[in-house]
């Protein structure tokens, strides 16, 4: 018995292309936080949770995410030699540090690191989701 052919919707012809993001925080409430704000965001598909920068390149290298989200402050490896580490190896991936910091040393080193990106902790969700897609591109 064969089943009728079904016609194709207008919506499943064309899908757009999701961003595959990585969040390296060795806070869980912060990245718990951040993964239910993409859910609300389609162009946005989490791939995986790191909580400290060793772990962060070790899931960049098998993940191979669009965007690595990398806190600074992390445990085993901070996020500027982890973020060093990933695009040696990866050197396409976009990296958006996110900081509770406001010293401007730490905005250098990060974009001497090669940072796509520098988004401040406790800002809004849009400066965050801009960040990303700007990056992105």
């Amino acid at each position: 018995m064969s089943l009728p052919h079904q016609p194709t919707r207008p919506e499943q012809l064309w899908q757009p292309a999701r961003l595959r993001v990585l969040i390296a925080d060795d806070s869980e409430l912060y990245a718990e936080a951040i993964v239910l704000t993409f859910e609300l965001e389609p162009g946005i598909e989490v791939v995986g949770h790191a909580r400290d920068g060793q772990k962060a390149v070790e899931l960049s290298l098998s993940l191979r995410p669009d965007v690595v989200l990398m806190d600074l402050d992390m445990p085993v490896l901070d996020g500027i030699e982890a973020t060093k580490a990933v695009l040696r190896e990866l050197p396409d991936t976009r990296i958006v540090i996110v900081t509770g910091s406001a010293d401007e040393r730490d905005r250098r080193e990060a974009e001497a690191a090669g940072v796509a990106a520098h988004v401040r902790k406790g800002g809004f969700a849009g400066e965050l989701f801009e960040a990303i897609f700007g990056a992105s591109t």
